[in-house]
């Protein structure tokens, strides 16, 4: 008569084990899922306050000019530039120029020259004036070639008119 040892059998392992690694699959792609979820609301986090800050500072220099000329010096105004005589003397021209969008600030003794970081690598600018209100038009084009604009509008003299 032979005696049954207690315990489990090999296919009883085997079994349980391919459970736990599938178990675990789905754990690491639950993880991955969640890390990618992650990083895309970051970056989207970023581009909106990127587009509010360029928002906030076009707002404020249009509300604080006098008027929009069409050419001053070597700035000629068109779809890619904006000048913005404010009062004394001091001019502010947003210029989109080779991928890259500056505010150039002359006054009487300075000049300075800031560029403006963009929501995204794939961004375009261009700019409109209708009577007193102009107009940013910040262009986005997606990975799939869709095309979002984002138009930042804003009245000459903001408040004061």
């Amino acid at each position: 008569m032979t005696q049954r040892r207690s315990g489990y059998s090999l296919i009883e392992m085997l079994v349980v084990m391919s459970g736990l690694g599938i178990a675990l699959g789905f754990g690491g792609l639950l993880l991955v899922s969640a890390m990618r979820a992650d990083q895309v609301s970051s970056q989207m986090v970023a581009r909106m306050r990127r587009q509010i800050e360029l928002s906030t500072f076009f707002r404020a220099d249009v509300a604080n000019a006098i008027e929009a000329p069409s050419s001053v010096g070597d700035f000629k105004a068109g779809p890619a530039c904006i000048i913005l005589r404010q009062p004394g003397f001091h001019l502010v021209v947003y210029r989109w120029s080779e991928g890259r969008l500056e505010q150039i600030t002359k006054s009487l003794d300075t000049n300075t020259i800031r560029p403006i970081a963009m929501p995204t690598g794939n961004c375009a600018v261009d700019f409109a004036v209708s009577g007193s209100v102009i107009t940013l038009n910040l262009r986005e084009t997606s990975g799939a070639g869709a095309v979002t604009t984002f138009p930042i509008v804003a009245t000459l003299g903001g408040d004061r008119r």
